[in-house]
């Protein structure tokens, strides 16, 4: 299909879905350029990068990588990690996500002193349960907080329930999906962020570009490409 399309003319291909990338990588055309872009991690949770287990979505893409005419990263430390494993080749490069800031920032001042915000897919890799946690632990030792979840996922009733067992349910208030993350971030203190893999997170690029402290953990890959500790 994909060759009757293109016939004699030049086309790029660009390939986003890892599972299209499984057999996107065999097709070839002497007028195509293929690229597949890593827009996650390619190794599992909390894999060394030089030894660990692949990521298993991305395997066949890093079998067959000189199939590819370009692989593009979302950050310059994934990039190198990927070199340093496999090999330097001329097909890999960086594009990293893009996000529009204000002009000016608004003044720290003027924000919701105690809140803090999480936005993002309510799935085992965002690693909410832990951030609950973390919610009740600065609570107990004294200091006022309160944590806006912006979102929605397969975990909401895993984490709703957490909540009620932790008793932070006046601390704590989900939101679902929203149109004003923007404003959200405008007004909260802190973004916090608990992943336990990251390609490039946009929450942090969209909080920085809002003015709003963003707190993560030092994961492969993304936060440490765009936080100064």
């Amino acid at each position: 299909f994909l060759t009757d399309l293109v016939d004699l003319a030049h086309a790029d291909v660009v390939v986003d879905s890892k599972y299209s990338a499984g057999f996107l990588w065999s097709w070839k055309h002497p007028e195509a350029v293929k690229v597949v872009n890593f827009h996650s991690t390619h190794l599992a949770a909390g894999q060394d990068p030089m030894t660990g287990k692949l990521s298993t979505a991305h395997q066949k893409i890093i079998q067959n990588r000189d199939a590819w005419d370009g692989i593009a990263f979302l950050t310059e430390s994934q990039r190198t990690a990927f070199v340093q494993r496999f090999g330097e080749t001329s097909n890999t490069f960086v594009i990293s996500n893009p996000v529009d800031g204000l002009r000016t920032l608004p003044a720290f001042g003027d924000r919701k002193p105690n809140s803090v915000i999480h936005v993002g897919r309510f799935t085992k890799g965002k690693n909410i349960g832990e951030l609950l946690e973390i919610v009740k632990k600065v609570a107990t030792a004294g200091t006022q907080i309160h944590l806006d979840l912006v979102g929605d996922g397969d975990q909401r009733p895993e984490l709703e329930a957490k909540v009620h067992q932790l008793g932070v349910e006046d601390l704590v208030t989900f939101h679902g999906h929203v149109n004003d993350v923007g404003q959200r971030l405008h007004h909260a203190r802190v973004l916090l962020l608990c992943s336990k893999f990251e390609g490039q997170s946009l929450a942090i690029l969209e909080a920085q570009a809002h003015g709003c402290v963003p707190v993560a953990y030092d994961v492969d890959f993304g936060p440490r490409d765009v936080i100064e500790n």
